[in-house]
């Protein structure tokens, strides 16, 4: 009998583990996407297209995945409301603005504030019932996820590094892989190096690429490389 329930559990496990998601194909970017976001200054010239393609083909894998297994609270600023904000917390919505990437991220500066950014604007500051509002555009098929570090005092570090470099500061909108820089951002690159190097000595994953030139992260893949983190809200 046990061995039973060990095979059914390995075959669940192996059925998950190559479960697909299927994905509106149209929504990937066609080389005439890619040109114009250039062109426009809203992608940098090290990303290729190539690179790009994956980038969105990754993340509407993961919007089906983030999206699907979660209790399902309804995405009301009423709701909203009720979420004690920490500092440090992160913010990942597949309810997508226009700024070339599929997704939406960012991260509280402290318990009433959540700093991001997007196309035309510097980095700027919301509540959360105004980041729904803005940023989160309610259909049957959206969703936000609030995303917690660890360990809070380190999180706390990582809100401060992100309202002491980018809070009412110029640093205009660009998709690119170079994390060294402040000068131009993008919403996960923001919440990536408060991260990254907010927290000393920390651990946080680079995504591929080297010589200092990455990829672009993906709002929605924020879990993966900050680690250790758990998903503390679920709104639908």
């Amino acid at each position: 009998m046990k061995r039973f329930f060990s095979i059914i559990l390995l075959l669940t496990f192996l059925f998950m583990g190559n479960t697909s998601f299927a994905y509106d194909e149209s929504r990937l970017p066609t080389r005439e996407d890619y040109n114009k976001l250039v062109e426009e200054g809203v992608l940098g010239e090290s990303v290729t297209y190539e690179q790009f393609y994956e980038l969105q083909k990754e993340s509407l894998e993961l919007e089906e995945q983030l999206g699907d297994d979660w209790e399902k609270i309804p995405i009301t600023r009423a709701n909203a409301s009720s979420y004690r904000i920490l500092g440090g917390d992160i913010f990942v919505t597949n309810g997508t603005i226009s700024s070339g990437l599929i997704g939406h991220a960012g991260i509280a500066i402290n318990s009433e504030e959540i700093l991001s950014t997007k196309i035309g604007q510097n980095p700027s500051t919301k509540s959360l019932q105004d980041w729904i509002k803005y940023y989160v555009k309610p259909d049957k098929k959206v969703w936000l996820n609030v995303y917690r570090y660890k360990y809070s005092t380190d999180a706390l570090k990582a809100a401060r590094w992100a309202e002491r470099t980018y809070k009412g500061k110029s640093a205009r909108y660009r998709i690119d892989g170079d994390f060294s820089t402040t000068s131009y951002t993008y919403c996960s690159k923001i919440v990536w190096q408060a991260y990254r190097y907010g927290i000393p000595k920390t651990d946080i994953g680079y995504p591929p690429g080297g010589a200092g030139v990455y990829a672009p992260i993906s709002p929605l893949k924020l879990s993966h490389y900050i680690n250790p983190t758990s998903l503390a809200k679920a709104f639908r």
